[in-house]
């Protein structure tokens, strides 16, 4: 590695310094040179290139990429031969110099007549030899790069290694080899003698000893970012790392805005890069620092580079490997191959060394590799006829500025103040010139003053909220308004041109993004589509084609007519939320819109237990390239599909760090595909902040039941989707929006949580903990019911793509056996109702005493945990009377069996004599074992499918009911609830109820699936005038809410006086029971 330097295009050149203007005048009418020489430098048209904000970034049409290997060089050569050239006069003073000796041999001999492997050998860098006075290490390495120019040339075994890989080194073809960044030459050591080799360098050192050991090779004394067309077969690079190169104008993609305005910035190892990816024809091999692929700071590029090259090798070589350069730096070796298909990319050669020795093995290794065989063949495929050196142009004189490459300074000219976009595009900034200017920068914006937050209960600062992405995308009339009020204010302000280009593209793309999606509901015995002539299919007709076009290109053949529809038309937003009914191919949908994307790296977040049938899955589908997260090492390896459970996610990565997977995925997928997605609706749960913490591209959120309980419930699923108080999702838990009476009126600001109770939750009382989370603190009489149905489908339409079993374009596909449900209401035996009572007599006696102490006072509040823990306790009383947790020294269950219990077995008895298999659910694994017992005493073998027998052994019990004799499954709710397909089971029972309907829906549907070949019978048993029928009540209700919400049914008119709260219910249970509450 070595100073940063580059080239443009090729020439013969004689430089003459005028050390006053600092220019290098370049003259074409020159006498001949005593050297050949390899390029040539051309006039390069300095543009500033505007980037382009990663929301707007479109998908590459794979339909226009052609095979490059019929592809002719673009360059033109001369096949004459070049002029020889002068080596360059040494102006610095060789005393004294820590390579002193090596000087005197290189300029006292003739050229040749040294052993260039040993001055490569024994070169001093200046990272090895120059000192800071002081050095405190860590916090002095910016000093030391400043002082060093990060010059630490690369170890001759990795030299070899890359220049054996490439097949660089025997080779008789005349390949044109670029190093950007070259030291002393040492990229050069073992190309074969027929490469033609150019080099370009800045310190002044390296430069002189690379052009006396390289006499046949052309190298440039010039600074990388000044060449950015330079021209190559291959790019050998070891560029300096972390340098910050800061010049007006760069004429790179990715240079950032510096000190000296837009494009002025970009770090040394990113330039060099970017300009060898862009200019070689074939491969381009770098040493990199490994936080390149883990840094967050550097995902863009690193998603920059993937869009234009593929890479094909890495490996990871640890801070020891380079001690003998004089440093110690973790670094990767990285090939990538910059002709390629896009749709037909391949899993990378990837390993990670100990030792420097390691390499020859890894070499044998990727010279087995398929990646090896067509760097041959690429190679081959090099005309040795079109390979000359380029002769000097003529007649014409060229005048380049050279930049400095001390630290950037100032530019103390510019005046004035410009609006500009914010570094991650959320907002916009007002750059100031001077101190004067910011001042009266900040003047201005505390000028526009504040209003009260209603939900923070403090005044939020109008210019955070106006000055916001969402502000400015949604009022056209803000940025000129704001321009006019600067000069006002006798500010010389401006507006990046970049600003009025974002923003025009950024509106079409929210357009697309808010674009409604088509959906069947069902009304009055009809399926009618909405939105079909204004959703997003009808809306962009060619863009879906040619999605449409892409997905049968890429090969993909396992899907049905509407999953095939609903890929294509999710491929056309950033985010969606995915609610297929159970049963439809989810895992296929999630697969099939990784590949339409074109990602190269998609995750996977799954349950534990679903990700056996996730690798199912991809093996059906001839899917390889996946692996399952388990453990940090796994992260230096990503594939194509990568899956990690929700309970992986929030742990740390080893025993001596706290950094989770989370945090160390961060930024490195293109693609984050959440299954059983309800799992994260609570905000503090350790899975749903885990999973916000991810960032992506692309997000895919799925799950049949999006809303479990209340419309609350899709809260924390909209803010990691579409943002927390963004232009796609008004709410959020953090960002202050307006606020919007029922009328419509706004005033003021509030939360985003607080606004969202107030447009769709029907609530009695809230406390300020519930307001600011939705699931946490307390409430009272909350209803299943969303408040403003009409507000509440124009928020969801655009976000969500719903299939139900029922709709014409499923059931073309998909037929699964229409279930027979029965509730069958179980009168108690004489035992039972008395074990029964007891307990609801203790619940009622505790009860009126908390209601006789609310009466007495204000302050006094019934704790609903009590309330629940003492209806939880009715239910055991309900269905397993036998368990521990309602027996002790009161009151003891005198034996036998219940008659529900009783009715389970008689109906696990009339399925067997059917040759059925059977699965019993209840939320009570002590019921499970019970049943166990009593199966066996009867000679039938079951299995228990509960939770404390781990995912892998609960594995081996499904696969056994699944495909051998056992053909009753006792399972708990919570186990076999999600993810699971069992059709070899049609009969179902449920023997207990749940608080929330989804629960009960998800755990029957496991049999209801297209494979499902028998009538699918399920009974719900509910033990007469217990808790059982009154918890009935409310999931029935319940049921109505979700369907409103996601599927547009008319609920039935609902009464809120009749709507029990815990507090309610109680008392309404225990006086229909007799007791007085009064």
């Amino acid at each position: 590695m070595a100073m940063q330097t580059t080239l443009d295009t090729f020439t013969t050149v004689k430089q003459y310094y005028n050390s006053n203007v600092n220019t290098i005048t370049i003259s074409t009418q020159i006498q001949a040179l005593e050297a050949p020489v390899t390029p040539s430098i051309e006039s390069v048209a300095v543009k500033t290139i505007e980037k382009l904000a990663p929301a707007d970034y479109t998908l590459p049409d794979i339909s226009f990429y052609e095979d490059y290997s019929r592809l002719q060089s673009s360059r033109i050569y001369s096949a004459e031969q070049s002029e020889p050239c002068r080596l360059p006069d040494i102006a610095f003073k060789i005393e004294g110099n820590p390579n002193e000796l090596l000087w005197k041999a290189v300029t006292c001999s003739h050229p040749g007549a040294y052993d260039r492997e040993y001055i490569l050998d024994t070169y001093k860098t200046l990272g090895q030899t120059v000192k800071i006075e002081g050095d405190r290490r860590l916090a002095d390495m910016t000093r030391r790069r400043e002082a060093n120019f990060a010059q630490f040339f690369t170890l001759k075994e990795i030299v070899r290694f890359i220049t054996a890989a490439l097949g660089l080194d025997k080779s008789k073809k005349k390949a044109l080899v670029v190093d950007n960044s070259c030291g002393i030459g040492g990229m050069f050591r073992y190309l074969s003698p027929s490469c033609l080799k150019t080099g370009i360098e800045l310190e002044d050192q390296a430069y002189h000893m690379a052009a006396r050991l390289w006499p046949d090779a052309h190298i440039i004394q010039d600074s990388l970012i000044n060449h950015p067309t330079i021209q190559g077969d291959y790019f050998l690079i070891n560029p300096p790392f972390s340098m910050q190169l800061v010049q007006k104008n760069i004429p790179l993609e990715n240079a950032s805005w510096g000190d000296l305005g837009p494009n002025s910035s970009i770090q040394s190892h990113i330039a060099a890069l970017e300009i060898a990816i862009k200019n070689a024809s074939k491969y381009v091999a770098a040493v990199l620092p490994m936080g390149y692929f883990t840094n967050e700071n550097t995902y863009t590029f690193e998603k920059w580079v993937n869009e234009h090259a593929e890479l094909v090798l890495r490996v990871d070589m640890p801070a020891e490997v380079w001690k003998d350069a004089g440093t110690a730096w973790p670094c990767s070796i990285v090939i990538y191959r910059t002709k390629f298909h896009h749709y037909n990319r391949k899993s990378a050669f990837v390993n990670t060394i100990t030792k420097l020795g390691d390499l020859d093995v890894v070499l044998d290794e990727w010279k087995r590799t398929q990646h090896y065989n067509e760097a041959l063949e690429d190679l081959n495929l090099i005309d040795n006829a079109f390979q000359q050196h380029a002769r000097p142009q003529t007649g014409k004189t060229l005048q380049i500025t050279v930049a400095e490459p001390d630290l950037p300074l100032p530019d103390s000219g510019c005046v004035g103040v410009k609006v500009a976009l914010a570094p991650d595009s959320s907002s916009l900034v007002i750059r100031s010139s001077n101190l004067l200017e910011a001042l009266k920068v900040r003047q201005y914006l505390d000028g526009m003053g504040q209003q009260w937050n209603d939900g923070l209960k403090a005044y939020t600062q109008e210019s955070d909220v106006r000055f916001r992405r969402k502000h400015i995308l949604n009022n056209s009339g803000f940025i000129p308004n704001m321009i006019s009020d600067l000069r006002a204010a006798n500010m010389d302000a401006s507006l990046d041109p970049q600003v009025t280009t974002w923003i025009m593209k950024r509106k079409r793309w929210l357009e697309r993004q808010l674009t409604p999606f088509e959906q069947y509901i069902g009304k009055d015995g009809e399926w009618i589509c909405l939105n079909e002539h204004n959703g997003i299919r009808s809306t962009y007709p060619e863009l879906y084609k040619a999605r449409e076009k892409r997905l049968k290109a890429l090969g993909i053949d396992w899907l049905w007519d509407f999953q095939k529809d609903d890929v294509i038309r999710m491929s056309l937003k950033n985010t969606n939320l995915l609610c297929w009914s159970m049963g439809l191919g989810k895992t296929r949908g999630i697969v099939s819109l990784a590949f339409l994307y074109g990602t190269k790296h998609n995750l996977i977040i799954v349950e534990p237990k679903l990700k056996e049938e996730f690798i199912k899955e991809f093996r059906e589908l001839n899917i390889t390239d996946y692996q399952v997260i388990e453990s940090e090492k796994d992260l230096k390896q990503l594939k194509k599909f990568n899956l990690i459970a929700y309970n992986k996610l929030w742990k740390p990565l080893n025993e001596h760090t706290k950094k989770t997977f989370a945090k160390a995925m961060r930024r490195r997928f293109q693609f984050i595909a959440v299954d059983e997605a309800h799992k994260i609706k609570a905000k503090d749960s350790e899975q749903a902040k885990a999973v916000r913490m991810l960032k992506a591209r692309y997000k895919l959120l799925s799950t049949g039941t999006p809303i479990a309980n209340y419309p609350r419930n899709i809260f924390s699923l909209l803010v990691f989707g579409w943002g927390d108080g963004t232009e796609l999702n008004s709410y959020g838990y953090y960002n202050p929006i307006e606020q919007t009476s029922d009328r419509g009126y706004t005033s003021g600001y509030t939360t985003g949580t607080r606004q969202f109770k107030e447009d769709f939750i029907s609530i009695e009382w809230v406390t300020p903990q519930f307001e600011q989370t939705l699931d946490k603190g307390m409430k009272s009489r909350e209803m299943p019911k969303i408040k403003d149905t009409a507000k509440w489908w124009a928020m969801m339409s655009p976000k969500i793509i719903r299939r139900q079993r029922e709709e014409p374009e499923v059931a073309a596909f998909v037929t699964i056996p229409k279930p027979e449900i029965s509730t069958e209401l179980i009168k108690m035996s004489p035992e039972q109702v008395k074990h029964y009572k007891h307990w609801l007599d203790e619940f009622a006696a505790w009860f009126k005493e908390q209601l006789r102490l609310e009466k007495q006072s204000d302050g006094h509040k019934i704790d609903q945990m009590v309330v629940l823990a003492h209806l939880t306790q009715l239910q055991f009383a309900s269905t397993i009377p036998q368990s521990k947790k309602t027996n002790n020294e009161h009151i003891q269950w005198p034996g036998g069996i219940t008659t529900k219990q009783q009715r389970t077995l008689d109906l696990i008895e009339e399925a067997l004599s059917k040759q059925e298999k059977i699965i019993v659910f209840s939320e009570r694994p002590d019921f499970q074992k019970l049943m166990q017992q009593e199966l066996k005493t009867r000679g039938i073998k079951s299995h228990v499918f509960i939770g404390s027998q781990g995912i892998k052994n609960r594995n081996v019990v499904l696969n056994d009911f699944k495909n051998n004799g056992t053909h009753v499954l006792l399972a708990t709710t919570t186990c076999g609830e999600t993810g699971l397909n069992i059709p070899q089971s049609n009969v179902v029972i449920i023997a207990d109820t749940s608080w929330t309907p989804s629960k009960q829906i998800q755990a029957y549907s496991r049999i209801l699936r297209p494979q499902q070949t028998r009538k699918p019978r399920i009974y719900l048993l509910r033990s007469k005038g217990t808790i059982d029928e009154y918890m009935q009540q409310l999931m029935d209700a319940k049921s109505e809410a979700i369907d409103e919400g996601i599927d547009y049914q008319d609920a039935t008119e609902f009464d809120p006086a009749k709507w029990l709260s815990y507090r309610d219910f109680t008392i309404k249970m225990l006086k229909e029971e007799g007791y007085d509450m009064d």
